[in-house]
C-alpha cells in the first residue's frame, strides 16, 4: 500500500471513530458484536470495550463502515419522517 493510501485509510478510520461518538446504546453494542465475532482482539472494563482499530483489518473495517453507513441512513430516514409529521401536523392546525 503506497503512502498516500496508508494515509488515506488512516483518515477514514479516524473519521468513523468520530462517528462513533454519535451512536446509541444499541448500535455501540452491535459494532461489539461485529468485532466480537471477526475475532478482534479487545479488551473489556467499567469503562467500556476497547479495541485497536489500525489492527482491524480492511475487511472487517469494511463491515464497521457498512454497519455505520446503515445507522447514518436511519437517522437520516427518521430526522425525514418526523419533519414530514410535524408538517402534517402544522397543515391539519391551519385547516382547523
Amino acid at each position: 500500500m503506497s503512502v498516500p493510501e496508508t494515509k488515506q485509510m488512516y483518515e477514514k478510520r479516524k473519521q468513523f471513530l468520530e462517528e462513533v461518538k454519535a451512536l446509541d446504546k444499541e448500535e455501540y453494542q452491535e459494532i461489539f458484536r461485529i468485532i466480537k465475532k471477526s475475532s478482534v482482539e479487545f479488551s473489556e472494563n467499567s469503562n467500556g470495550v476497547f479495541f485497536d482499530l489500525n489492527q482491524v483489518t480492511d475487511e472487517i473495517f469494511q463491515k464497521l463502515e457498512s454497519f455505520m453507513d446503515y445507522c447514518k441512513t436511519q437517522r437520516s430516514e427518521e430526522k425525514k419522517r418526523s419533519e414530514e409529521i410535524k408538517n402534517i401536523r402544522i397543515l391539519k392546525e391551519d385547516s382547523t
